[in-house]
Formats: structure tokens, sequence, C-alpha cells
């Protein structure tokens, strides 16, 4: 059986057009919510997307290398975290980012989760993974944190203002070798 060329070339356009799509409406985003461990009992708030005005960078504070997203989500929800006495009703942040900067997205956007203290409500909490007071956020992983933000203001419509969770809470979070400057300079460059 002999393929045409034209249907082939079609199909190759195609398929190069769905790869192009795919990824800058951002659905190269991984959605692993529905997998990642629950509270038995706590469920987040849910917001509507209207409140959302600022992006959250956060780091996990452990190995970049050992450390998983389901590990932190289990310790989240398990008792005795640093956030909640009494376990949280899930993982605290809506995007996770590994070093090789692939982006999950670990919380629907309308969920209001446990990242940032007394601004949770209108803020999403981005989470590289990695403690950044001892080692220096990959530039794939900067660039994924550039790359989700913009996802999110596209689905929004709107631009969102870009924070370090040190700007809301006395803490070194998303740590000391985390170039804010340079993330935001990603997703707003100057004109």
């Amino acid at each position: 059986m002999k393929l045409n060329p034209k249907i082939l070339f079609f199909v190759l356009v195609i398929v190069l057009l769905s790869v192009v799509v795919y990824y800058n409406l951002g659905i190269g985003i991984k959605n692993i919510t529905k997998f990642l461990p629950k509270h038995p009992t706590k469920q987040f708030d849910k917001r509507s997307l209207t409140v959302i005005t600022e992006a959250v960078v956060h780091h996990t504070g452990t190995d970049s290398k050992s450390t998983t997203i389901e590990s932190i989500a289990k310790y989240h929800v398990e008792p005795g975290n640093h956030i909640c006495d009494d376990g949280c009703p899930g993982i605290s942040y809506h995007f996770m980012i590994k070093p090789n900067g692939t982006i999950y997205q670990v919380n629907e956007l309308e969920t209001v989760s446990y990242q940032c203290g007394g601004c949770n409500y209108n803020t999403i909490g981005i989470c590289l993974i990695g403690n950044f007071n001892e080692e220096v956020p990959t530039e794939k992983a900067l660039k994924a944190v550039a790359k989700t933000i913009k996802y999110v203001n596209r689905r929004l419509g709107r631009s969102l203002a870009i924070s370090a969770h040190y700007d809301h809470k006395s803490t070194s979070c998303p740590g000391d070798n985390t170039n804010m400057d340079k993330i935001i300079e990603m997703v707003y460059p100057m004109a």
C-alpha cells in the first residue's frame, strides 16, 4: 500500500500544529490534582477566578534530587506539618516545578490553598522543588515559573502581580538563591 504524499504532508502539519497549540495554551502543564493524597475529612475553600491577583513563588526547602510531589502532598496532609497542626486538606500549592522544568498543576485555580498566610484567597502558589538557600534553581525551573505565570495570565485574561513568599511572611522562601527579578523580567520584559 502506497501512501499519498499529500495526505502524509497534511497529517504531519496537523500533528505539528497540535503540538504548538498544546504547549502555547499551557496544556503542556501536567494536571495531577486528582492523583495526590488528600485529607480524609477536610476540604479547601473554593473561590471565583476573578479574585486572583497575584502569583507567589515558593520552594520546598528540601533536596531537589530526592523530593517528590507525592511526598510533599503527603507531608501537607499529615498532622504535625509546618502549615496545619492537624493536617491540611491537600497539598498547599497550585503548581509544582521540578528542576528539569516540568510543570505540574496540583490544585485547581479555584482552590484557596494554604500557601501564603493571610493572602491565600487572592493568590496562587507556585513551588520550586529544592532548597534554594543551599542550591541555585536551574534555568529550566526559572523558565517554567515564568511559563506557568504566563499560562495563568492567559487563562484569567489579566496580568498577575508576582511576589516571593518572603514578601508576605517572615521566611527565606523561595530561598536566597532564587532570582525573583529574573522571573519577573521573563514574564514581563522591559519595553
